[in-house]
């Protein structure tokens, strides 16, 4: 580990905590074993603009099986009994995700690609505790939407909804979000009775969103305490570190090292549960950095990602693959430039 690595920046995740607004049909249905195929895709009536219209379905990917959960991903009884699905037919409506408000019918569906999903984290709130995933998708209005599994649902959809893989999402709930790196006021979020399933792209173009990651040279034009964006490959972890606030309150501190092809490195300081996730496994692994804050300390110029941030691991753009390109073929002696104030 480089002695240039051990310096300092800081990151807080937000914790999340189960949804209070429901989009979701009061009598909830059970998941069973059984097939899926295409005759159980709902038919969906669509709701997109004219030239977002399809004429056929999309074909759906045989379900992918999980470790932690052997009934086939989406498998659903008791249809009729879901109040505002249709029976037999159980049609959707598919809606743009911007189409979409906390006042549409339970019915919608929306398909989107996953551009990035996060480690698996658990949770304590005044109801109890669980464990959640986030993961962050894109859908063919080129839109960035957050999205959250709870509990069952990680067990039952963590493997289907990986990076550059294409889905349709339904039954889920909808709630204002506060997330930086979305670009629509809402976000969903999903539970044992919703719906994620794998589809074609035969039939629609889902592009890459537009998110102008900037390139850590860069930074060293940047001013003190703004906000940046930023693609770059872990480096270095630095190890665990435990402080108080001025308060007095315990908090988790790390610090890691980013680089890229402007062969520059940048320190970053995380915090709180972020902090976890950033072991040595990440190491040589692209995230994005949306929205952290530059911070200059002793000359050092440095990243603080702090409640506003956001942060995507391994993401599905053609940025983060050309990134790990060119870090496996460094030589294991090379070096960079450290940005300083």
């Amino acid at each position: 580990m480089s002695a240039n690595a051990q310096q300092e920046m800081s990151s807080n995740a937000s914790l999340a905590s189960p949804p209070s607004v429901s989009q979701r049909p009061s009598t909830p249905t059970q998941s069973c074993p059984g097939n899926v195929s295409a005759d159980s895709m709902p038919t969906c009536t669509d709701n997109t603009s004219a030239s977002e219209t399809q004429d056929h379905e999309p074909t759906i990917v045989p379900a992918k099986s999980s470790t932690a959960n052997t009934a086939p991903i989406g498998a659903r009884t008791k249809v009729d009994q879901v109040e505002g699905i249709v029976p037999k037919t159980n049609s959707r409506t598919r809606y743009l995700f911007k189409q979409l408000t906390t006042g549409v019918p339970a019915t919608w569906v929306f398909f989107a690609r996953v551009l990035a999903r996060n480690p698996v984290r658990e949770y304590q709130n005044l109801h109890g505790g669980g464990k959640f995933l986030e993961a962050f998708v894109s859908d063919t209005a080129g839109d960035v939407i957050r999205i959250t599994l709870f509990n069952t649902a990680v067990n039952q959809f963590r493997d289907v909804i990986e990076p550059g893989i294409t889905c349709s999402f339904s039954m889920g709930r909808l709630k204002p979000s506060t997330r930086s790196v979305v670009t629509v006021p809402l976000e969903a979020t999903f539970d044992g009775v919703s719906e994620i399933r794998e589809i074609s792209t035969d039939q629609f173009n889902i592009v890459e969103p537009s998110l102008h990651p900037a390139v850590l040279s860069a930074f060293k034009d940047t001013t003190h305490g703004s906000t940046v964006t930023t693609l770059a490959v872990v480096h270095v972890v630095d190890g665990l570190k435990r402080v108080k606030t001025k308060k007095g309150a315990p908090l988790e501190k790390r610090d890691f090292l980013v680089v890229d092809d402007t062969d520059t490195k940048l320190v970053c300081t995380s915090w709180g549960m972020l902090v976890r996730n950033l072991s040595d496994g990440v190491q040589g692994q692209v995230i994005m950095i949306f929205k952290g804050q530059i911070s200059d300390y002793n000359e050092t110029r440095s990243v603080n990602i702090g409640v506003p941030t956001s942060v995507l691991f391994e993401p599905a753009l053609t940025r983060a693959q050309q990134l790990l390109s060119w870090y496996s073929s460094l030589a294991p002696n090379h070096s960079f430039s450290l940005v300083h104030a």
